[in-house]
């Protein structure tokens, strides 16, 4: 992000970032002093569901509404005017040939559409910009390319920004930098190269030019703008489909780099790339990584494209050969795209405003296919409706005709019908006319179709939950590693689109090691020790107790306590003890796009030290207890938001993060309540030899969550019962409902004790752990009711902090009322110490009175304290200060003598007494 803003706005100035919530208007606006506050701003925006833009260039001190500097041209290429991504470049290649435009220096897919940035070699100043970016503007005009007018000669323009989210879509699309030629251009060259052309030169050139053809940005091409699956690819493809067979076991080498490059190009590629490496005789699991990275690189730099199908040809020509798709496709690439077209039948294929099918196949190279309309309707957005109690099945889509658009919805048995009559009366009510054999087309590709989408939603259903718990073909399933395990007992294969995150939970080495690290751990004399470990056993349950997700933290002030050893023992009971830990410096986002694939099993965070680190977790510990929506596919394999996690965050620290939790959540004990934090006291005898086995775990893990798994979906209404049980008990001896996280949290803890041990996988001592866990929950309420600050007490102690690091920023007077050389009688300050920047205390001697810049204080209280200004600011007004327009420059000359929002205390009041200032 930093990089791209560096390349895109001038240096030195004001800056603005602009948040913008799906749907609704600008809401908020940050002038910020640098690119680098910019970034840090834009990240934590980011973090909130809405879209963030940037202002293209400086500004003055009134925002956008005083341009300054520009550093670049832009085009806004919108997909209600190209369709897709990939038109929008192929007609700006068009465009730039026709008028003699160079290519953009960045490319940027905004999420649904493009953006072109020109950058330039030097700042330009407003007015100069206006007249080089109003000749772009209407040189698109002239030559009729539709890119969005208001947008380019906008010196007030704000753009969506790379490395955030676009929310305006049902899922949210990433926008992101497509590439960045690094090239920087002279504006009077650009101006230069705007003088008036041929008017017709773009029509004629779009004549010559096809389809694919970027004019002069070609290499473009090759970026798919949909997804592409490798598994789709290996069911049609002879080639892959070998590889997988045989893992490639005779492969030559570039065979083989040339499969991982086809890989490269797909969502799920990674899932299959050791799948076609691991039969050869030389495969090596770390060559192999090391390799694909390499190729993943060279695709990140446009250095490599897709495989053709006649390279294919040249290692496997008896497959290729007698391929169905010889000849009539150039790489086998497209065969992995899942649109429409995929669930057609062979011989049938999409028209621009029909359904056509192949009625003669070309008789040479030269010759074309011919195929003709057996629907007179395009067809999209396909899904299967199941309204429930026994009412039929719906089918629903989308039907396009040259001028018209119909969603129509029929009843699916009319599908299996020997008669046409029904179906054409549906489609009569909704005034598309067909005739009798189009209808007969219509039922034989469309049963192909649903066939197709009911094979592929059954085959993913359960891989978009992620791990833990899910549904697979109506039975409960949970998912554990690469496994399946459903209530009959049975296991079945599990495939996840990001194979680097799943890669991590495949169970490895030796299932004793782990079950020698546990059964000293079970053992050991610390109960916060046995919890932390029952943690990982304890998260699926989470999803029987009431609750979202649940927070518990590990403290210990000492070092060698061996917290590490202990989170990495419960870690690997599903997979690698540390890389499938969250990192330190992992960005909530990250963190919670790894709880949605997570799902039910637990997550571990190691060791927080930086503040930042502490307020990404403290802000975690809300979204944890709401729960977050995540991925799914509709019938018709589109992205759709749905469902939630139940899960168990644990993290392990040397400084309490209830401390945190007081400091940033000042006027409520909400985030409190949510933490369950235990003490981790030194070990006094410590098994030097269990070191070699906890270091072991590096390489043997994941083989106990397989066992807990298929144990507890086999015997899901067991633990249900169990988890309530707790619950319920513990709820009655509760005060109130306050507690719920806390109850949750030991019942669930105490659930998986008693399971664990039923399942044979380990033994705890139940009643010390009871004891131990009822003994914390007194802690808990102790600790909440100690450290909880209302916002009376509170608003106190803001207030002096604020004064305390303005200093700097404060102006020392004899009076603000009474008589003096100036307004506010004399400068009590030395010159020396006069404030350099903006003054937002003024205290006077005399008067004994206060005032401060309302805006920075509400400001700082936000962005410092994490806390709520209207609160505190209330809690103020209740205690005698005063909130009106006042002025705060003390007659300054250098200073503006403007009356701005302030907050005026009165010294002599006992609440401020403090504020007294020594003279």
């Amino acid at each position: 992000m930093e990089a791209f803003l560096r390349r895109v706005l001038p240096d030195g100035g004001r800056y603005v970032v602009t948040v913008i919530p799906p749907g609704a208007k600008a809401q908020e606006i940050w002038a910020l002093a640098s690119i680098k506050a910019l970034v840090t701003a834009a990240q934590r925006l980011s973090l909130s569901p809405v879209n963030v833009y940037y202002a293209v260039g400086t500004y003055g001190v009134n925002g956008r509404n005083e341009p300054k500097a520009k550093r670049c041209l832009f085009l806004d290429l919108d997909p209600k005017q190209f369709g897709t991504k990939q038109n929008a470049l192929t007609q700006l290649g068009i465009f730039l040939r026709a008028v003699g435009f160079p290519a953009p220096s960045i490319y940027v897919d905004s999420g649904r559409g493009i953006h072109a940035y020109w950058t330039f070699s030097r700042d330009l100043d407003v007015a100069s910009w206006l007249e080089l970016a109003s000749r772009l503007k209407q040189t698109c005009e002239a030559a009729g390319f539709h890119a969005d007018p208001t947008v380019t000669a906008d010196a007030k323009r704000i753009l969506r920004l790379p490395g955030t989210l676009n929310h305006n879509a049902a899922t949210p699309l990433p926008c992101r930098v497509l590439r960045d030629t690094g090239i920087d251009f002279d504006p009077a060259t650009l101006l230069q190269a705007l003088q008036p052309r041929l008017s017709n030169a773009l029509s004629k050139l779009a004549a010559l030019v096809g389809p694919n053809d970027l004019g002069s940005v070609p290499e473009l091409s090759s970026y798919p703008q949909v997804p592409y699956y490798a598994t789709e690819i290996a069911e049609k493809c002879g080639v892959m489909k070998e590889a997988l067979e045989t893992g490639g076991r005779d492969h030559t080498e570039p065979q083989w780099r040339h499969l991982l490059g086809l890989l490269a190009f797909c969502d799920d590629g990674e899932n299959l790339v050791h799948k076609i490496s691991e039969g050869h005789p030389g495969y090596s699991a770390e060559q192999t990584d090391k390799k694909f990275a390499r190729i993943l690189l060279e695709k990140s730099e446009a250095r490599i494209k897709p495989i053709l199908c006649t390279t294919f040809a040249t290692y496997k020509n008896s497959i290729c050969s007698g391929c169905p798709y010889n000849g009539r496709i150039k790489t086998p690439m497209v065969l992995g795209k899942l649109e429409a077209t995929a669930f057609l039948p062979y011989n049938y294929r999409l028209g621009d405003y029909s359904v056509q099918r192949l009625t003669k196949k070309a008789a040479g190279p030269d010759d074309p296919d011919v195929w003709t309309d057996v629907f007179p309707y395009r067809i999209s957005d396909v899904e299967v409706l199941d309204p429930g109690h026994r009412a039929p099945m719906q089918v629903r889509a989308i039907y396009s005709g040259k001028k018209d658009v119909h969603k129509v919805d029929f009843p699916h048995v009319l599908l299996s019908s020997g008669q046409n009559d029904g179906l054409a009366e549906e489609f009569a009510a909704h005034r598309l006319w067909v005739t009798s054999n189009q209808i007969s087309e219509f039922k034989n590709f469309m049963t192909t179709w649903l066939r197709r989408m009911s094979d592929i939603k059954a085959a993913v259903a359960v891989d978009l939950h992620g791990l833990g718990w899910g549904m697979r073909s109506g039975k409960h399933a949970f998912v554990a590693g690469p496994n399946v395990y459903t209530d009959d007992g049975k296991e079945h294969d599990f495939y996840f689109p990001d194979a680097a995150v799943l890669r991590n939970y495949i169970p490895v080495g030796d299932p004793a090691v782990w079950t020698k690290a546990a059964t000293a751990l079970a053992s050991d004399p610390r109960p916060a020790a046995v919890t932390t470990l029952l943690t990982s056993f304890a998260a699926p349950l989470v999803a029987f107790a009431g609750v979202k997700g649940l927070t518990f933290s590990l403290y210990s002030a000492d070092t060698g306590t061996g917290k590490s050893s202990i989170l990495r023992t419960a870690q690997a009971v599903w997979g690698h003890p540390t890389r499938g830990m969250a990192m330190i410096d992992d960005t909530q986002l990250s963190v919670i796009n790894r709880l949605g694939f997570l799902n039910t099993i637990p997550a571990y965070w190691d060791e927080l030290r930086s503040s930042d680190t502490f307020f990404n977790f403290v802000k975690m510990i809300f979204t944890l207890g709401q729960g977050r929506e995540k991925s799914r596919l509709t019938s018709g394999i589109k992205q759709q938001a749905t469902g939630t996690w139940d899960t168990l965050v644990t993290l392990a620290s040397n400084e309490r993060i209830a401390d945190h939790v007081d400091a940033h959540i000042k006027n409520s004990d909400a985030g409190r309540v949510r933490l369950f934090e235990v003490v981790l006291p030194s070990l006094v005898s410590p098994d030097p030899s269990l070191r070699a086995t906890f270091a072991a775990l590096e390489k043997n893990y994941g083989h106990a969550g397989q066992r807990y798994a298929k144990y507890l979906v086999m015997h899901r209404a067991e633990a249900e019962r169990i988890v309530k049980t707790y619950v319920d008990e513990l709820s009655k001896k509760s005060p109130g409902t306050g507690e719920r996280f806390w109850i949750a949290f030991i019942s669930v803890i105490l659930a998986s004790a008693l399971l664990v041990e039923r399942s044979g996988i380990l033994k705890v001592d139940r009643t010390a752990l009871q004891k131990y866990l009822l003994t914390q929950l007194v802690i808990q309420r102790h600790g909440s009711q100690q450290e909880y600050s209302a916002p009376a007490e509170s608003c106190l102690a803001a207030l002096f902090q604020f004064v305390d690091s303005h200093r700097s920023n404060m102006l020392l007077v004899e009076t603000l009322y009474g008589t003096g050389l100036s307004k506010y009688g004399n400068i009590l300050t030395p010159m020396n110490q006069l404030p350099r920047e903006d003054i937002l205390i003024l205290k006077s001697r005399d008067d004994h009175m206060l005032r401060i810049s309302r805006h920075h204080w509400r400001k700082w209280v936000q962005e410092v304290l994490k806390s709520s200004p209207t609160t505190l600011e209330t809690e103020l007004v209740k205690k005698g200060a005063v909130v009106r327009r006042l002025a705060l420059s003390a007659g300054i000359e250098a200073a503006s003598g403007a009356r701005v929002p302030c907050i005026e205390v009165d010294l002599t009041l006992p609440a401020f007494a403090e504020l007294q200032i020594d003279q």
